[in-house]
């Protein structure tokens, strides 16, 4: 919406500027404007949903010119670019459009879905596709996936003994929620104190695994939802290796190493495990 306005307000400042020089085809926009130009306010939007989660999706849209009243034409698109009304897997998909009045700005769209169309644990790829406008183009198309969750039930409670968490005066933190996925031997662990997600993982062939896309010191990073006082927000990166994030059945323990991040900047590589109060299920 900012880059729309900044635009007018460009041609206002070059008008009153211009020493009342109008070069033909001059109307105090860069553009001849309309209020049927709608461009879509997120270039992405990821949705996921879980068993007892709505299946509505809201699309925030704006223009820059509201003189009259406009309802959009948002066509649904699957991932290779055909419309989905030729896609029976997806043809209870429905978009209620926009509807914009005289001097209103900003409007939602809605998506609504039927959540027996998607499986569990699997992410689709979609496009919601905007009439062109004479803005730019980019703004006129938005990449949406839809994930449906899996459905997570607790399983049991951990204790988890690291070597960061000492150094700020706690030994360890008891009480960490140990989710499962019902069906699957894929697990949540939540912090005891923070309730943050401190690590997802699942067992795939009975190993370990930390599912994501690895920064350059190869860990996944998790917020913790805390800060230290002179150096900023904490997270935990966690080394997506097998060989440095694992599980001991013996003493039903996860090991995970990786870097400790202050506001995004890499500290001290440290362990960390969890002692879970249950054998995990691996296969």
């Amino acid at each position: 919406m900012k880059k729309i306005f900044n635009i007018l307000m460009l041609a206002a400042v070059v008008a009153l500027t211009s020493c009342n020089y109008e070069p033909e085809g001059w109307h105090g926009t860069i553009f001849e404007g309309k209020s049927s130009e709608v461009v879509f306010d997120k270039s992405k939007i990821d949705f996921a949903f879980g068993p007892e989660e709505g299946t509505v999706i809201q699309i925030p849209v704006s223009r820059g010119i509201a003189t009259e009243v406009f309802t959009t034409n948002i066509q649904i698109l699957d991932a290779q670019g055909n419309s989905i009304t030729s896609n029976p897997d997806y043809a209870l998909m429905v978009i209620e459009q926009a509807k914009f009045e005289v001097d209103q700005y900003e409007a939602v769209a809605t998506l609504t879905f039927d959540r027996r169309q998607f499986t569990a644990g699997t992410k689709v790829g979609f496009y919601l596709q905007m009439e062109d406008t004479q803005i730019d183009d980019d703004v006129t198309l938005c990449a949406l996936s839809i994930l449906r969750d899996y459905t997570w039930t607790e399983y049991c409670t951990a204790t988890l003994e690291g070597q960061f968490f000492p150094m700020v005066g706690i030994p360890n933190i008891p009480g960490c929620k140990v989710y499962k996925a019902d069906g699957f031997p894929f697990y949540r662990i939540y912090n005891g104190m923070f309730e943050k997600l401190d690590i997802e993982f699942k067992f795939v062939d009975g190993v370990l695994t930390i599912e994501g896309t690895p920064d350059k010191y190869n860990c996944i990073l998790f917020e913790l939802g805390i800060s230290v006082s002179g150096m900023g927000a904490v997270s935990r990166g966690v080394d997506v290796d097998p060989e440095y994030t694992y599980y001991v059945p013996e003493e039903k323990a996860v090991v995970a190493e990786g870097i400790y991040y202050f506001d995004g900047a890499p500290w001290n590589y440290i362990t960390d495990v969890w002692y879970c109060d249950k054998a995990l299920v691996t296969e």
